[in-house]
């Protein structure tokens, strides 16, 4: 459960239904915008404004919140994460005809 604003926890809802609140260990004046599950670790897009120009895709440590990885990604493929399947993120991307366009970017 994600509220997009600056130093709240993220909410770890079990299977089971139990609740456990973890701090995301963020850089100051940014903000949560998305989070996507991906192994033991949560993808997550941070902006420090809102209209996601000033963005970063940022992988946390889902038990502690702390930043295990950065990544950086062409301005061109947008501000919408889709999904994260492991070593593959794919994005949404608009386009100048008005269509959308599905762009993946693999991690190194």
């Amino acid at each position: 459960l994600v509220r997009p604003t600056q130093n709240t926890p993220v909410f770890f809802i079990s299977p089971g239904g139990e609740a456990t609140a973890v701090k995301l260990d963020m850089p100051e004046n940014y903000a949560l915008h998305d989070l996507k599950v991906s192994g033991a670790e949560w993808i997550g897009l941070i902006a420090r404004d809102v209209s996601g120009l000033d963005s970063q895709l940022l992988s946390f440590d889902r038990s502690t919140g702390k930043v295990m990885g950065r990544y950086v990604y062409p301005a061109r493929v947008g501000f919408a994460l889709a999904c994260v399947d492991r070593n593959v993120f794919t994005f949404v991307t608009a386009q100048d005809d008005s269509k959308i366009r599905l762009t993946k970017l693999a991690r190194r």
